[in-house]
């Protein structure tokens, strides 16, 4: 932060900056000079240099007072997340506090009494599930056993802002709309900060296979031409440069090739030590250091899933509604880093159970349940690797032939989804 900018916040506030705050606040005026050109472009280009500047510094200084806000507010929840966590599975009549916890991540057929996340996630998947069902039905030929390539490509066009003319159609868009609308809502009412997208706000699916064998030079340049260049800005908010647009762009390829290990939170957590307590991922900013392209329409961004994506449409939107519903369920039941409450409060509850006179002589089994809690989680988050990938292929198979079963019509739609076998639009 400038030094006359620093002076004329303090003089505002009546007091000094920390130099902490006057990062956090440069961040701020760096974020909203970019979101204001973003937003309205034509009122941007009206505005002189000091209408400019009081409109950034207005929206920096609610951008970061609504920061402390949630972070205040994420802070206290997960107070008493903790505290009703840490008294549930300390009173439990029959498990100790580490079967309890683990009893807390996943369902059990013992009648514990105690409702997992994994029922919650359930919940919240179903929920939102249910509100794109006519439109996996509506979208579907052949009995359902291919996708309706026409309406699906229409159906995104309509999503983009481009009327079908259809009214179906249009009824299908908002369904889709809503319903990641209502999804983004709610994953911030429990911690999480996702910003509300100027118009559509499809998510994308990119194939780590397809991207890395087209070659970063050759991804770059077929992707180039089909984005937004209104979303790619300079901390001043001026448009970025074509070179410069190009060298976003490689950045996105390297965090699609490496499969997002280039990130400097992911290479953080993953070079923990053993011995260390785990710091986790705090969910308020999870996905704000997700990196997209911008699509500049819905064809550009048909002929990239086209050519790049690694799953059809309807798998896209299941997929991004079983992610966020996760995510959702273990901030609900967890709190905003739901990784370091359920890995640190694990290693507390085992710390004092090793202590306990009663548990003398079952020390061995409790490091297990712990490790277990461990495993537990890192399954529902994502975080766990397969042991074998082919393994892991026909284990996926044979779950989606398990369903299909007891879904009866549904059978041979299911099987001809599963593994390879599935047919993308």
């Amino acid at each position: 932060m400038k030094d006359q900018c620093k002076t004329a916040v303090e003089g505002a506030l009546g007091r000094k900056l920390s130099d902490k705050e006057a990062e956090l606040l440069e961040q701020q005026f760096i974020k909203a000079s970019r979101e204001l050109p973003a937003e309205d472009i034509k009122a941007w280009k009206s505005m002189s240099d000091e209408e400019r500047a009081e409109a950034i510094a207005d929206r920096a200084i609610q951008n970061y007072t609504d920061q402390h806000i949630k972070e205040v507010t994420n802070l206290v929840n997960d107070l008493e997340i903790r505290e009703n966590l840490v008294k549930e599975l300390t009173s439990h009549p029959k498990l100790n506090p580490l079967e309890a916890m683990s009893r807390k991540l996943v369902m059990h057929t013992d009648q514990s009494g105690i409702q997992s996340v994994e029922h919650n996630i359930q919940a919240v998947e179903v929920r939102y599930m249910q509100g794109l069902a006519q439109v996996f039905s509506d979208t579907q030929k052949t009995m359902g056993f291919l996708l309706d390539g026409d309406k699906v490509k229409s159906l995104v066009k309509e999503i983009f802002g481009k009327p079908s003319g259809d009214t179906e159609i249009a009824k299908l868009a908002k369904s889709v709309t809503d319903t990641l609308e209502s999804l983004r809502v709610h994953y911030n009412r429990y911690g999480g900060d996702i910003k509300k997208l100027a118009n559509y706000g499809l998510p994308q699916s990119h194939s780590h296979y397809k991207v890395i064998s087209k070659g970063q030079d050759e991804w770059v340049k077929y992707v180039l031409p089909m984005t937004d260049r209104s979303k790619y800005r300079h901390e001043n908010g001026s448009l970025m440069s074509e070179t410069e647009v190009a060298d976003v762009l490689r950045a996105v390829y390297n965090t699609i090739a490496s499969e997002g290990h280039n990130k400097a939170s992911v290479q953080a957590h993953l070079v923990q030590s053993e011995t260390d307590l785990p710091v986790g991922f705090n969910m308020q900013n999870l996905h704000q250091h997700h990196r997209e392209v911008h699509f500049k329409d819905a064809d550009s961004w048909v002929a990239y899933q086209e050519s790049f994506g690694e799953v059809n449409f309807h798998d896209l939107l299941s997929n991004h509604i079983r992610r966020m519903s996760t995510e959702i369920g273990l901030m609900q039941t967890f709190g905003s880093n739901p990784e370091k409450m359920v890995k640190q409060l694990g290693h507390e509850l085992l710390n004092k159970a090793m202590q306990d006179p009663k548990f003398y002589d079952k020390h061995r089994k409790l490091q297990k349940q712990a490790a277990l809690i461990n495993r537990h989680y890192d399954e529902l988050a994502g975080q766990a690797l397969p042991i074998d990938s082919n393994l892991a292929q026909v284990g996926g198979i044979l779950r989606s032939w398990t369903v299909a079963t007891k879904m009866r019509i549904s059978f041979y739609y299911c099987f001809f989804r599963s593994g390879n076998y599935e047919v993308s639009f």
